[in-house]
């Protein structure tokens, strides 16, 4: 229905081997491998070929990866020592 938009499947996986800066809080390098989930991305664009958007799935399966489920940002955070908890019901 889209010319101009292309979906793909992204998996985020590293290492936190340096300090994670929130604000004015510092969280210590973990040294943990972080696998988030599979999630799927999408990108649209003008016929000229500029980027006008890219989108971000949630996790499609929850029990995948190393982040209780959470994605995203989320995920990278789970991955820093931040704990999320249940993060997908």
């Amino acid at each position: 229905d889209n010319a101009y938009r292309c979906y793909w499947f992204e998996r985020w996986e590293g290492t936190n081997s340096q300090p994670l800066q929130i604000g004015p809080n510092e969280l210590p390098p973990t040294n943990d491998n972080v696998k988030l989930p599979t999630h799927i991305m999408s990108a649209n664009w003008t016929p000229e070929g500029k980027i006008k958007y890219l989108c971000l799935s949630s996790p499609l399966d929850r029990f995948e990866g190393t982040t209780k489920g959470a994605g995203a940002i989320f995920g990278l955070l789970v991955g820093g020592g931040l704990s999320a908890g249940n993060a997908s019901v």
